[in-house]
């Protein structure tokens, strides 16, 4: 029968004790927040990252993204705030761990064009504004067991599905809009 652990609290104080899926997500999004090469050796080669209902992207294709967003924002993490976080021990190795959190982009005082798509959410930047943006976000990332070597705690990802609250991002942009 399947087991489960559950944390809810700030990331970086996930304690060391937790199961193997938990410890993944504590050092996994903060290499996603800081868009840091290293990711890659946590994902698997033809991993895939789905956003709400866009078509899955590969993981190595988006991670020109990441480093985008490192350049242009002020500040991109998930660990201002508590998450909360399910760690699913499946049969044969598998997990999934699904998470809960809010992403917070903090945005220096530019205006770029509005947003084209999601692989362009957080490249997005509004005039008058650094207070940021704070995004809701529900994850569930699917991971295997990582060949030697490779993964965090013996696991990688093969695929993460997010689900973000776009509206603060639609409303900032109505507001930079109409200020114009």
């Amino acid at each position: 029968m399947p087991q489960y652990s559950h944390y809810s609290g700030i990331l970086s104080l996930i304690p060391e004790d937790s199961s193997a899926g938990l410890l993944f997500l504590k050092q996994y999004l903060p290499l996603i927040d800081s868009s840091n090469p290293l990711i890659m050796d946590a994902v698997s080669p033809d991993a895939s990252l789905i956003t709400n209902d866009s078509p899955p992207l590969k993981f190595s294709d988006v991670l020109p993204m990441f480093s985008k967003r490192a350049e242009m924002l002020d500040h991109f993490s998930h660990a201002d705030f508590p998450v909360e976080a399910w760690d699913l021990e499946e049969l044969n190795s598998k997990r999934t761990v699904i998470y809960s959190s809010i992403s917070r982009c903090v945005f220096p005082f530019l205006l770029l064009e509005a947003l084209e798509n999601l692989t362009d959410i957080c490249s997005s930047v509004f005039k008058g504004s650094s207070d940021g943006i704070d995004c809701r976000e529900m994850s569930v990332c699917r991971l295997v067991r990582a060949p030697e070597g490779k993964g965090i705690q013996n696991l990688w990802l093969v695929q993460a599905t997010n689900f973000l609250n776009l509206s603060k991002f639609a409303a900032r942009n109505k507001e930079a809009a109409k200020s114009d």
